[in-house]
């Protein structure tokens, strides 16, 4: 039996000199299965700015910029997260761009 990967914790780092946002995303999958991370953008933001691909932290990482946006355009954007096993076991979570700091997703 497989089971779904399983989020432990999403950060959101606003990184000044940049105009971007830093995301970085933390899971598990108790079968030991390699798990892949797929981003995706949604609101007015995803407009005017741009998805500069992966962080630091490669693939579970994620950079967004968007110094031509306003903050009006920011507050109603989101981003996604998609973790998957490869074997069926999918989870994701959405949080707003202007969310900012690291969250705790171990309870959902």
């Amino acid at each position: 039996m497989n089971h779904a990967p399983r989020l432990i914790l999403l950060e959101n780092t606003f990184l000044p000199d940049a105009h971007a946002n830093l995301f970085a995303v933390l899971a598990e999958d108790e079968d030991g299965d390699t798990l892949t991370y797929t981003w995706s953008w949604h609101g007015p933001a995803s407009e005017c700015g741009q998805d500069q691909g992966p962080g630091p932290g490669g693939e579970a990482t994620r950079i967004y910029y968007h110094g031509e946006c306003s903050a009006a355009l920011e507050a109603q954007t989101y981003v996604t997260v998609t973790v998957s096993d490869g074997k069926g076991g999918v989870v994701s979570h959405t949080l707003g761009l202007r969310d900012e700091g690291s969250f705790d997703l171990t309870g959902q």
